[in-house]
């Protein structure tokens, strides 16, 4: 009973030391609690006393003054810490920061980058795309010098940003400027100029096609010169058209192609001009042929002048000049190398060597022969074209060509078959005519023959099947203009000639006959023979066994 009444006091007496120094917190404890605080003071003020500091005094402080006096207190035990330890190491420790203040280190570090990052984004973008990106500074509610300062932006811009995002939101897109619009009938017009045979030509090949949509197949044609030549050359003949180079080219049909893309291997191109474009790189000039025949033709050269007939034209000495200046570092005994076409027994492409003197000479006699043979070809082109347009009703103008062979195929043929297959002949023509009601009229027709033997025979017997077709389907038209290619042994040739002087009396119709100049002579009969070719090829691969096109 003795040691109950010693602890009980004991207890007694805690109680009253500890709720004499906490009278002012309004907190109760139990004994147990209250001890233990008291001991953790003590421990506390010892740890105090050792390093210099003064004890904790919890007397008088209210319930909002902790928190403060015991950051205050850490505080002062951290400097006081702090300094104890660099006087014994002899060095100077870094300020510690305490989170708040890391983190708000950190956020504006990101912020700096994410403006850096947004600078160079903006440097080398498009005026709405900066104003686009000019959204993030607005959604801070940044002024409109403060956003124009630090981002090295225009006044426009940033108002344009700030109306965006007040109306759109962040990182709204911008509603795009439509341009003043090229109407219909310009953009109809740029694409038929890419398809005019004087500025592209129809490829002759099975597979030269291009799927324009479901089942539709448009013809390659491939254009004879860069898309700035082209430009040019619709200028001239628009003056007054504005359209831009870009707009210009982006409207390029997808069937008109630009050599080197694939299939536009073209052969049989005309060796008059060919020859003299290979002399011309031969010698590595920068000038074209045209600009060299400027030199010997008067300016604005006309007829008289491109046949040579034109007393007034500058002589060639003028364009001897020139040239012996463009070798103004060379001796006339240098070398020059340069490709040519020959024709023997067969043509080929041979390498020169001549002096500079020599190919001098060489270049302005081959000019001097190009210049009647461009204005001619030109010339008959422009003829045709014109033609076909504005020939009267009771004409049908009727071009022709003979295609390449076809060579038949068969599905799962045998080996042997592939080397010795039997082939037929493949003749297009193309009728340009009206009808009653003076509407243009496009035939497109193909005669096709077992018949290999492409000569005068075969040209008459295509004249009756074409004659046949216009008399039986279009009886009102009376005269018939040919158009060909002046081939030898088909159609310019005594024999032929002689049959057009019939031609009236052979099938009642009147007929008048114009050829090409040589290599010249490309009409829409290479399309004709090659979609009928591919067309057939198509649907004898499709044939069952029992049916195969074979002949």
């Amino acid at each position: 009973n003795k040691l109950l009444k010693i602890k009980q006091i004991d207890e007694s007496n805690v109680q009253n030391s500890l709720n004499t120094e906490d009278e002012d917190h309004d907190v109760e404890f139990t004994p147990a609690e209250l001890l233990q605080k008291r001991n953790v003071i003590a421990e506390l003020n010892s740890s105090f006393h050792e390093i210099g500091c003064s004890p904790m005094k919890l007397h008088a402080l209210g319930e909002h003054s902790r928190s403060f006096y015991g950051k205050e207190k850490l505080q002062r035990m951290h400097e006081t810490v702090k300094e104890k330890i660099q006087n014994v190491l002899e060095v100077d420790l870094p300020e510690e920061k305490n989170d708040v203040e890391k983190s708000v280190i950190k956020k504006s570090e990101d912020l700096d980058k994410l403006v850096d990052i947004i600078k160079n984004e903006l440097s080398g973008t498009s005026r709405r795309k900066q104003i686009q990106m000019l959204t993030i500074p607005a959604s801070l509610m940044w002024s409109r010098r403060k956003i124009k300062e630090t981002f090295n932006v225009s006044d426009y811009s940033v108002r344009k940003a700030q109306k965006l995002f007040k109306d759109q939101g962040f990182l709204a897109e911008p509603a795009r400027r439509n341009g003043k619009q090229l109407s219909p009938d310009i953009i109809e017009l740029v694409k038929k100029f890419y398809q005019l045979d004087e500025q592209s030509r129809i490829l002759p090949g099975m597979k030269d096609v291009v799927s324009i949509g479901k089942k539709v197949y448009e013809r390659k044609r491939l254009i004879l010169c860069n898309l700035g030549e082209l430009y040019s050359n619709f200028k001239l003949e628009y003056p007054n058209l504005k359209i831009g180079l870009s707009k210009f080219c982006y409207l390029r049909p997808k069937w008109c192609v630009l050599a080197g893309a694939s299939g536009t291997h073209f052969v049989r191109v005309c060796t008059i001009h060919q020859n003299v474009i290979l002399l011309i790189h031969g010698a590595g000039f920068e000038e074209e042929y045209k600009q060299l025949m400027s030199y010997i033709v008067c300016e604005g050269a006309g007829r008289e002048c491109m046949l040579r007939h034109c007393d007034k034209c500058p002589s060639k000495d003028n364009l001897v000049q020139f040239l012996q200046a463009k070798f103004e570092d060379y001796d006339d005994e240098d070398i020059v190398e340069y490709n040519q076409w020959v024709s023997t027994d067969r043509t080929e492409m041979i390498q020169c060597s001549t002096s500079v003197g020599e190919f001098i000479e060489k270049l302005v006699e081959k000019l001097n022969k190009l210049i009647p043979h461009s204005y001619i070809a030109k010339s008959q082109s422009s003829f045709f074209k014109n033609l076909k347009g504005t020939a009267s009703s009771n004409t049908a103008v009727v071009s022709m060509d003979f295609s390449e062979n076809y060579a038949f195929t068969i599905q799962d043929e045998a080996q042997g078959y592939h080397w010795n297959s039997n082939s037929c002949t493949i003749h297009p023509v193309m009728i340009h005519c009206k009808d009653t009601s003076n509407v243009k009229l496009i035939i497109p027709l193909c005669i096709i023959s077992d018949d290999l033997k492409h000569d005068v025979s075969m040209v008459y017997e295509i004249q009756k099947n074409v004659t046949a077709f216009l008399k039986e389907n279009y009886p009102h038209i009376t005269n018939i203009h040919y158009f060909s290619d002046g081939c030898a042994g088909q159609y310019k040739n005594k024999y032929n000639f002689m049959n057009l002087c019939l031609h009236e009396k052979d099938f009642k119709l009147k007929a008048q006959w114009s050829f090409f100049a040589t290599s010249h002579g490309k009409t829409e009969c290479d399309g004709i023979g090659g979609t009928v070719k591919r067309l057939a090829r198509k649907q004898s691969l499709q044939q069952h066994l029992d049916r195969q096109i074979t002949t």
